[in-house]
């Protein structure tokens, strides 16, 4: 069908059903993920994957009830099947941001449970959801509210700290004006540009983002797997943003210069 849209409007919802049935099939092939997409799985799957997406993206309308069905999948699939929904979703959301910005009540059940999921699906989530959280308030309260639900379970720690990380990065400034040529190549930043240039204000919340670096500051007092944790992501963003590197670095000397809390008094 190439890239024939009025074709692909012609398809009817059977074979939406069909291309679903083609991704539960069973493989033993492990699903690569370089640089946060996948490269390579079972060839099934990987065919199946991109013809839904393409057939979704040409029928936007329907994309609130497309939205859940991924959501569900992702929830109740095997962790390599799950991977390749994500990926799905990365596209989605980069070649529709609009449709999903409007559709957002499709995402809160998902952030209700997402530090429930294992890390590496629930972190790759907020990553690639984080340009329409960002930009609706509910959805970013209701991922805080998650968060600090299983603040305290060390169980929940490794996927607990990535997910306040990338929530303390959508708060970094940037710069207001991007040229064409000077356009991100992270899929985050990319989107919330986009965004801009359709004509939506980026509007920070100095609440929820004084919440987040308070949470952080409370892992530093946490035990050593939700530090670890911690002092892992500041390394991480401090390394690819000097920006976040100095916000990290000031978290930790505040924390290192904090008294030792007296039990007795």
């Amino acid at each position: 069908l190439g890239e024939d849209t009025q074709t692909w409007q012609l398809l009817s919802e059977a074979t939406v059903l069909l291309l679903q049935s083609l991704l539960r099939l069973p493989s033993t092939k492990e699903v690569t993920v370089v640089d946060g997409r996948v490269a390579d799985g079972c060839l099934i799957w990987m065919f199946a994957s991109k013809a839904l997406v393409k057939l979704i993206m040409v029928r936007r309308k329907d994309l609130s009830s497309h939205l859940a069905m991924i959501i569900e999948s992702v929830s109740t699939s095997s962790a390599s099947i799950a991977l390749i929904y994500v990926d799905m979703l990365v596209d989605i959301v980069r070649n529709c941001t609009l449709d999903v910005l409007n559709n957002w009540r499709e995402l809160e059940g998902l952030l209700k449970c997402i530090c429930r999921i294992s890390r590496d699906i629930s972190v790759s989530l907020v990553r690639c959801l984080m340009p329409v959280i960002s930009h609706r308030t509910q959805l970013r309260e209701q991922l805080l509210k998650s968060v600090k639900g299983s603040l305290l379970d060390s169980r929940h720690a490794d996927a607990v700290v990535p997910i306040l990380m990338l929530l303390f990065r959508s708060f970094s400034k940037r710069p207001n004006v991007v040229l064409g040529s000077q356009m991100s190549q992270s899929f985050a930043t990319f989107s919330s540009q986009t965004l801009q240039a359709m004509g939506y204000k980026r509007k920070t919340d100095d609440t929820v983002c004084l919440e987040v670096i308070g949470l952080l500051k409370r892992c530093l007092t946490q035990w050593t797997p939700t530090k670890m944790a911690v002092y892992l992501g500041f390394a991480e963003e401090g390394s690819r943003n000097s920006t976040m590197a100095g916000q990290c670095l000031d978290m930790l000397l505040s924390h290192a210069t904090t008294g030792e809390l007296n039990l007795e008094t």
